[in-house]
């Protein structure tokens, strides 16, 4: 699993990454081809900033997918893209806010409880953080900072699930096959993996049973580079 990154890792996204046209969907689903993490990236920037401008409270978009489909990096992306022309922008990862490896359907209903809502009503939030060393809770943390953010994304397994889902405005099921997203997660985890894999598979598969995620995003990214 991924923790909230510390740096901002920016990869450059080039114009012969971007397909035709009538590649470009909205909402996944099987008989469908998801867009790049360049195009998406493209669309989404429009589309969200021009939503901010009918909006006095914070938008909130969610990216989702299974554990290692490519849902921080694309979040990079989209982040350094928005922050171009959006000061106030926040991001977070659901599994800060999950109580350990079995807590990722109880804490789904903690972000949107905890995080979410008062984001959308206040700007800002204050939410307990799970220590992932200690495996307990541990202080709460402000999110953003300091004042308060136009824009959030909150990202990670879950981030579209039905608890949260009704508390976005917009959002994004990152595609990618179950041999890529384990390899990834190997290399990044290593042996570690093992032990939490189906665990985590088996909750994200029930978030599923209660939304259809992937066939109900706003839009469907292909998670592979």
């Amino acid at each position: 699993m991924t923790r909230i990154a510390t740096a901002m890792v920016l990869l450059s996204l080039h114009n012969h990454d971007i397909p035709d046209n009538d590649q470009a969907y909205r909402g996944y689903s099987k008989d469908m081809i998801p867009v790049t993490a360049a195009t998406a990236i493209r669309d989404i920037t429009a589309e969200v900033i021009a939503l901010s401008t009918t909006q006095r409270r914070c938008i909130t978009v969610g990216i989702d997918g299974h554990s290692g489909a490519g849902k921080t990096t694309f979040a990079r992306h989209l982040a350094a893209s928005l922050r171009s022309s959006v000061d106030a922008l926040a991001v977070a990862e659901v599994e800060d806010f999950i109580p350990g490896w079995q807590g990722l359907m109880a804490g789904v209903q903690n972000v949107a409880t905890e995080l979410l809502t008062p984001l959308r009503r206040n700007g800002w939030a204050d939410v307990r953080r799970w220590d992932w060393n200690a495996m307990r809770w541990d202080s709460h943390v402000r999110i953003p900072a300091v004042g308060t953010c136009r824009l959030f994304l909150l990202v990670g397994s879950g981030a579209s699930s039905a608890a949260c889902a009704p508390l976005l405005d917009r959002t994004v099921w990152i595609e990618c096959d179950e041999a890529e997203r384990r390899r990834r997660v190997d290399v990044r985890e290593g042996e570690s993996s093992e032990s939490w894999w189906s665990i985590w598979r088996r909750q994200e598969n029930a978030l599923l049973a209660q939304r259809d995620s992937p066939r109900l995003a706003d839009w469907g990214v292909d998670g592979k580079p």
